[in-house]
């Protein structure tokens, strides 16, 4: 990519929630230390330096 398409270029992200809801599975306290683990994650955007008004983030929610 050359320095004039830089400004014009869009990146596209996607976004877990990271949920602990489901009573199967991990126990309880595992899951809620993975949810919080990952919501204070470093995000990508941050992470690789883009700038934020070129950044659309799509999200979903993933339960336990």
């Amino acid at each position: 990519m050359t320095d004039s398409n830089a400004g014009r270029t869009t990146f596209f992200l996607g976004r877990e929630t990271v949920l602990a809801r489901k009573p199967d599975g991990m126990a309880l306290w595992r899951e809620k230390l993975f949810a919080f683990l990952v919501r204070n994650a470093q995000r990508p955007m941050t992470y690789l330096k883009m700038p934020p008004e070129q950044v659309m983030e799509i999200g979903s929610q993933v339960e336990l």
